[in-house]
């Protein structure tokens, strides 16, 4: 279902204009600030940012600067939708998603397309949704061939995950993965669309944990270099983690590993991470009389309601 209104908080009223080479290197500073910030302000920033594209946009009518604020509104409002996915604003979510198909639309920009797809089907992970996930990962593939081939990367290892998910055989999913390792080998990212190498290899451990191989997963998200992360971010990826030592009989570990990351995640605003703790201790149920999934039951409410004041 698409999101036509926009919600409240994300309405736009008389903006400025921004010029159409400088709105990229706006959306770069805002999501560097973001970095140590709660979802709210940035949030606020990237509105604004879209509503000045909006309004540029009634001045350059035609011609490549036009293509180059539709580009940069497609952009900006994606991620606003990532800011309303890690802030677990659903809803939301799907506005600004929606918002940035929208320009890329308009842009005529096919990869920009794949893009977004690809960013509303891994917004699909959250609520476990494998058929949208999977339908979504398909259609960014079907957008996806001028893209650049790391793009194109994420985009079939997405479609491993969602298969994963749907219970696909492993020779089907792990061909899936080397075919995504092949391709990011091919050429160098687009910095604008394309993930680092430790967001990769952590889709492909989550490919792993949803293929019934937690113990794989394990040890490719040890292999992840969270040092350029935030402190946001790095949480979050532990949580995830966690998630696969329990499935894998670890359940100290896990709940450890959980219980440390939790106080971070609530502080930045991370919703997100604290719907993948609670589903850390649903996976620890067989070892809730163990003291750290104890603890890790009363970090969780204690997070909670950090996030509900």
């Amino acid at each position: 279902m698409a999101a036509d209104v926009a919600p409240r908080g994300d309405r736009i009223t008389d903006p400025d204009t921004v010029e159409p080479g400088s709105a990229g290197s706006e959306l770069i500073a805002i999501q560097h600030a973001a970095r140590v910030t709660r979802p709210d302000p940035a949030l606020s920033a990237t509105v604004a940012l879209v509503g000045r594209i909006d309004a540029a946009l009634a001045r350059y009518r035609s011609g490549g600067d036009r293509h180059r604020l539709l580009r940069s509104g497609a952009l900006a409002a994606e991620y606003a939708g990532f800011v309303c996915r890690d802030a677990g604003l659903a809803t939301r979510c799907l506005f600004w998603h929606d918002r940035a198909m929208e320009y890329a639309l308009r842009a005529g920009d096919a990869p920009i397309q794949a893009f977004v797809l690809l960013r509303k089907s891994q917004a699909a992970y959250d609520r476990r949704d494998a058929h949208r996930l999977a339908d979504l990962a398909r259609a960014a593939e079907r957008m996806a061939g001028a893209a650049t081939p790391s793009l194109r990367a994420e985009i079939v290892q997405q479609r491993a995950r969602g298969e994963a998910m749907l219970g696909a055989d492993i020779d089907r999913v792990r061909s899936l993965l080397d075919r995504a390792a092949r391709l990011r080998t091919t050429e160098l990212h687009a910095p604008d669309v394309a993930p680092g190498q430790a967001l990769f290899d952590i889709q492909v451990a989550l490919c792993w944990s949803e293929s019934g191989r937690p113990r794989q997963a394990v040890q490719r998200f040890r292999e992840v270099d969270t040092h350029g992360m935030s402190t946001r971010d790095r949480a979050y990826v532990s949580i995830l983690s966690a998630r696969s030592l329990a499935l894998s009989g670890e359940p100290d570990e896990a709940a450890a590993i959980t219980t440390a990351a939790l106080p971070p995640a609530a502080a930045a605003g991370s919703r997100r991470s604290v719907l993948e703790a609670c589903g850390v201790l649903t996976a620890l149920k067989p070892w809730r009389s163990r003291q750290p999934v104890s603890e890790l039951a009363r970090a969780v409410r204690s997070a909670r309601e950090l996030l509900d004041h």
